[in-house]
Parts: structure tokens; sequence; C-alpha cells
């Protein structure tokens, strides 16, 4: 499989009106919904390959203190060597570019356009 993107998002259930039906935002929380249709994504790994990770099923409260009002990033960290997952959020914007940012700032993410994967 070749995949034009360093690491996102691959595959993600929907419902009936083809409409995202994976992240799921209640009070203040999200949580994945992947019971009907596996949730894939991509990752780019510190010291192997970049890895293909899929959740087989709802998992609530992922991520929480999310505000409707604040735009927030969302997403996983990995252990480079276990592969064990971590929920993260961000109030930074990631950098997406061929160069490091000038200023970078703590959470916010680089993704280096440089890289393809095949």
């Amino acid at each position: 499989m070749q995949i034009n993107f360093k690491q996102g998002i691959i595959q993600y259930q929907t419902d009936m009106n083809s409409i995202q039906d994976v992240f799921r935002y209640n009070s203040g929380l999200l949580s994945i919904g992947a019971s009907n249709k596996p949730f894939t994504y991509s990752i780019s790994m510190e010291l192997q390959e970049d890895v293909l990770f899929t959740i087989g099923r709802d998992i609530p409260n992922v991520w929480s203190g999310i505000s409707p009002s604040v735009r927030t990033w969302f997403g996983f960290k990995h252990h480079p060597l276990t592969g064990e997952r971590e929920a993260f959020t961000t109030i930074h914007a990631p950098h997406i570019g061929p160069e490091a940012p000038l200023t970078s700032y703590e959470g916010q993410f680089w993704y280096d356009t440089t890289v393809v994967l095949h």
C-alpha cells in the first residue's frame, strides 16, 4: 500500500449518511467509535519503519478537557520500542513543511514533507 502522507487516518467508520462517526464529543470528552468499521491510522516511528495501527472497538473518553471554543489538535504518541499508545492534546497547530519550525512550542508536532511512505 502506498500512502502519500507521513501520518494520518486511513480508514474510519461513517454513519448511514457517510458522515464520520469515529470521533464522538460529549461534555469535554472525545471518544473513538470503531465497532462497525476499524479505525486505522499510520504513524512515523522513531526507531523503525512507519507503522499502521488499527482500533477495532469503541474506546470511550480517550481525550478529556476538549472545549468547543478552543481550537485543539489531538492524537496519539507511541512508544518507539513497544508501540504503547498515549493520547495527547495541544493548542499549537502542527508545523508542516520541509524544514523544522524556527520556533516550536511544547506539544507542537512537525510533519516533514520531504518524507514519502511506500
